[in-house]
């Protein structure tokens, strides 16, 4: 029996399971349906700027707070792991088309209040930094310092530490129920059969709030869909 099973198989559940086994806990991770297919995949892999230092909200102190952490982690990963994850911080641009001027005013105010740096830019000064942006361009800015990850090379790296580290990899296994004693979950029901474990940590996405809807835990996550060109 392992100390923790984690629920959820993506960027998030993986995560937790390197940093656990790596202090020396027994984990195991169950999984829908393969690991790292569902929104870990189809994700953008934008990692926007933060400054724990002058943030205001929660939103924005998590932020910050991995935004410092993932330089590091991202080269403790690549050296265990033996493969690149794409990371880099190569900037991003915000940018609006024609009729829409004054719609990025607030955003580069909150910047400037998080003391992020952000600059305003010309359309012109904006294709210098990328030709092929379009001429309809009406209002832009620019974060030097945004970053990125390759969504299916941080799941390839996340997968081999997991696997360096003892993690049980259990796919196509969802969670159907619970069992429960005295107000204590002793078990995950799935299709194949039970599971048991010291402690359980739900990082199922947005599936998580029908995971815990049985348990009477409301979870305020539904999925969104979003485009990437």
């Amino acid at each position: 029996m392992e100390d923790v099973i984690i629920v959820g198989g993506g960027v998030i559940g993986l995560s937790i399971a390197v940093e656990l086994a790596g202090q020396g806990v027994a984990v195991a991770i169950v999984e829908q349906g393969d690991f790292g297919r569902e929104a870990s995949w189809a994700g953008a892999g934008i990692l926007p700027p933060g400054n724990l230092n002058a943030a205001r909200t929660p939103e924005a102190r998590l932020r910050g707070l991995s935004y410092s952490l993932w330089p590091d982690w991202a080269e403790s990963l690549e050296a265990e792991a033996g493969m690149e994850t794409g990371y880099t911080r190569a900037g991003g641009l915000e940018l609006r088309l024609k009729g829409a001027i004054g719609e990025l005013a607030d955003e580069i105010r909150t910047w400037r209040d998080e003391d992020v740096r952000v600059e305003e830019l010309s359309p012109g000064d904006a294709r210098e930094l990328e030709p092929q942006l379009s001429s309809e361009i009406e209002t832009v800015y620019h974060l030097p310092d945004l970053a990125q990850v390759r969504n299916p090379r941080l799941l390839k790296a996340l997968l081999a530490v997991c696997g360096e580290r003892g993690v049980r990899l259990l796919a196509g296994t969802p969670v159907i129920g619970f069992e429960k004693e005295d107000g204590r979950i002793t078990a995950l029901r799935t299709p194949n059969g039970l599971l048991s474990a010291g402690r359980y940590c739900v990082a199922g996405g947005a599936w998580s709030r029908n995971i815990l809807d049985s348990l009477g835990v409301p979870v305020a996550v539904q999925p969104v869909r979003g485009q990437i060109v």
